[in-house]
């Protein structure tokens, strides 16, 4: 069966999430996959997969320096939230401070 644009390789691990296993998958030149399924194979189900895939390709992974800069950029967006916490929860402690002592007199 030949399924028209296509991410062949995303579609295959789509199809065996789902418990199916074409053999012989091949990649065309132009974009389209050829499947072979088995006989028996619930033909609903794989229109269904094949209807529901996106054949944008998977992003790569991102290296190890990649991800360093990511979480270091991540460390220093926490740090300026953190420290906004704080000084907002002194502010508070020096409102109640004020209220309690207004209060009290």
């Amino acid at each position: 069966m030949i399924i028209k644009n296509v991410n062949v390789a995303k579609l295959h691990t789509e199809f065996n999430a789902q418990g199916i296993y074409p053999n012989p998958v091949f990649a065309l030149e132009n974009g389209d996959g050829e499947f072979t399924f088995a006989e028996g194979t619930d033909m609903t189900i794989v229109q269904s997969i094949i209807d529901a895939h996106d054949p944008t390709p998977i992003p790569p992974a991102q290296t190890t320096e990649e991800r360093m800069e990511q979480l270091e950029q991540e460390n220093k967006l926490l740090k300026a939230q953190n420290a906004a916490l704080v000084e907002q929860t002194e502010f508070h402690e020096e409102v109640l401070t004020e209220i309690i002592l207004a209060i009290n007199s």
